[in-house]
């Protein structure tokens, strides 16, 4: 008898749209320089969050852990951004996808309660990428994923063997 199922959360319980964490950064970022006084231009902008992804990517891809804070120095040093303005720019990047739009995977919610009603414990995975897992959380708390913080799921920071599988683009929009 199957007693409990695992369901990563990226890709397979929920995903954002395309593009929508790495406009939602170049944003914030461009916002915080301009509260800042720190001029940037979009090109360098665009150009340091590539990097930043792309380092991301690169560790993703050796197994290495990239934590966002990480990314968010790498960012304030390209960006030349010192002191109290540096601080703005990291926290602007780290926060950025914070309010995201969640797209639950189709049938998703009915798929966890009917698991749910059979008495099957749930668990999610969750590598969280950029996104510092808020949207995770958010999703399991506020039941935009339906049922589950019903059916007693608890969001959890894990690697994955699978999550070589999936395309850089997709492992960037967390």
């Amino acid at each position: 008898m199957i007693e409990a199922v695992t369901f990563d959360f990226w890709n397979t319980i929920a995903r954002v749209p395309p593009d929508t964490m790495t406009e939602a950064r170049r944003r914030a970022v461009a916002a915080a320089c301009e509260e800042c006084g720190v001029e940037v231009e979009a090109a360098r902008l665009a150009a340091s969050l590539e990097e930043v992804g792309s380092s991301y990517q690169r560790s993703w891809e050796a197994g290495d852990h990239f934590h966002p804070r990480e990314g968010a120095e790498m960012l304030v040093r390209a960006l030349g951004a010192e002191g109290a303005a540096g601080e703005m720019v990291a926290e602007a990047f780290l926060t950025a996808g914070r309010t995201a739009e969640l797209l639950p995977a189709p049938e998703i919610g009915a798929a966890l309660e009917e698991l749910r009603r059979r008495g099957i414990r749930l668990g999610i995975v969750c590598d969280v990428g950029f996104s510092g897992g808020e949207l995770c959380a958010a999703c399991s708390t506020t039941g935009a994923c339906s049922s589950t913080s019903q059916a007693g799921a608890s969001p959890t920071r894990s690697a994955t063997t699978s999550r070589r599988r999936r395309s850089s683009k997709r492992r960037w929009e967390r």
